[in-house]
C-alpha cells in the first residue's frame, strides 16, 4: 500500500496538521487543531465554530498551544465538514479533515463522541444541548420526508444495490 505524502497548506516540511471537527448535523461546535511535532509529541489548540481559539476546556491540558497558527484554507475545512454532516443521519460526527497545498483531504469518521467527559462542565453542556438540537433537527427533517441523497447512494453501494 502506497499512501501520499500530504504537505501542510503553507507549504512547510512537517506534518500536516489534523483538524477535527465537533459536528451536530451541519453546525461545527467545537474545532481541535492538532499537530504532531517532529520529537514525536502533539500539541493541540480548540476553536469555536468562528475559529476564534476557546482556550483550554479541560482536554489535553497539558498540551494546549495557544500559537499554533489557523489553516489557511480554514473556510474550505468548516465547509467540508458542515456538508458532510448535515448529509449524514446522525445527530453527531467528528469529522476529521487536512488542509494541504492541494486543497483539503477527508481523514476519517468517528460517529460517537469519545472524552467529552473531559470537557469542563459548561463545554460538556454546551456540546450536549447541540446534540439535542441536532436530534430534533435531524428528526422533523426526517419526518418531512428530507432525504439523505448522498447517504443513501453510499449505503447502496455498500449493500451491492
Amino acid at each position: 500500500m502506497v499512501e501520499e505524502l500530504i504537505y501542510p497548506d503553507d507549504g512547510g516540511l512537517y506534518a500536516v496538521g489534523d483538524w477535527k471537527f465537533y459536528c451536530f448535523y451541519g453546525e461545527i461546535g467545537l474545532i481541535l487543531q492538532k499537530r504532531k511535532k517532529l520529537d514525536g509529541s502533539v500539541e493541540y489548540k480548540l476553536c469555536d465554530n468562528e475559529f476564534n481559539e476557546v482556550g483550554n476546556k479541560g482536554k489535553y491540558i497539558s498540551s494546549i498551544n495557544s500559537d499554533l497558527p489557523l489553516a489557511l484554507r480554514m473556510e474550505e475545512l468548516s465547509i467540508s465538514a458542515k456538508l458532510l454532516s448535515s448529509a449524514i443521519p446522525k445527530p453527531f460526527m467528528r469529522i476529521d479533515l487536512f488542509s494541504s497545498l492541494n486543497g483539503v483531504y477527508f481523514g476519517g469518521f468517528t460517529p460517537f463522541p469519545r472524552g467529552f467527559s473531559m470537557f469542563w462542565k459548561s463545554w460538556g453542556e454546551r456540546l450536549g444541548m447541540m446534540w439535542l438540537d441536532a436530534q430534533e433537527r435531524m428528526e422533523g427533517d426526517m419526518r418531512s420526508g428530507a432525504l439523505f441523497k448522498l447517504y443513501d447512494e453510499i449505503a447502496s453501494l455498500v449493500k451491492g444495490e
